[in-house]
């Protein structure tokens, strides 16, 4: 977390950390601490961890890198602090760390429509990774089903990724979270009028969200 966003928590651990292995207090400090569930003290303790090379607790790290929902956001944390090599980067791919942004996007609250209708297939699917640029930018769009009951039109999510030197970036944007698709038109028409969207509508605007309810008044 910056700093402005961090929980004070946080902060004293930060402050702390260099005594843990000296002081006690220190000790009961951080044990009193690791046992808060939430995940805005309980990620970024285990970054604070990792740092100073104390052991907070490895199996809640290792689901963080694993987990669909968390591995992006751990990924972006550990990076930012240089920590990306207590962890095996070759098990995570550019579509890996899409499909958990997408996923983390659209969490489990969201499964369910207003009217109470479980969806069937809560899972995003791929559809189609394309290489696109504009006057702006150039890099990779990430397209993706989203789970739908079966009075909704299909959606789609869609990701820019741009060219960077790194193999592996974090530098995603979120185009839509709900990117409707005409019905009446064939996959390849679809995706055609997405990319003319993007080429006309998606400025200088790499690492910006668009807001989906404007986007989704003009669909």
């Amino acid at each position: 977390y910056d700093f402005y966003r961090r929980p004070k928590l946080i902060d004293y651990a930060i402050i702390l950390a260099p005594f843990y292995k000296t002081d006690e207090k220190v000790k009961q400090y951080f044990n009193k601490l690791s046992k808060i569930k939430s995940q805005n003290i309980a990620m970024p303790l285990l970054i604070v961890g990792l740092k100073q090379g104390i052991v907070i607790n490895d199996s809640l790290q290792n689901s963080y890198w694993k987990s669909n929902f968390t591995k992006t956001y751990f990924y972006s944390e550990l990076e930012k602090e240089n920590l990306l090599s207590h962890f095996n980067t070759k098990t995570i791919s550019q579509k890996a760390l899409v499909e958990s942004l997408l996923s983390s996007e659209y969490q489990l609250s969201k499964y369910y429509a207003a009217n109470g209708q479980k969806i069937k297939n809560d899972t995003i699917s791929f559809v189609e990774q394309l290489y696109i640029e504009n006057k702006y930018q150039k890099g990779d769009l990430y397209i993706y089903k989203k789970p739908t009951i079966k009075t909704e039109s299909e959606a789609w999510m869609i990701v820019f990724v741009p060219i960077t030197k790194e193999k592996i970036t974090t530098n995603m944007s979120l185009i839509s979270a709900n990117y409707y698709i005409d019905p009446t038109l064939s996959l390849k028409e679809n995706l055609k009028n997405m990319t003319d969207y993007f080429s006309v509508r998606y400025r200088k605007r790499a690492g910006e969200y668009f807001d989906n309810n404007q986007q989704d008044k003009e669909n």
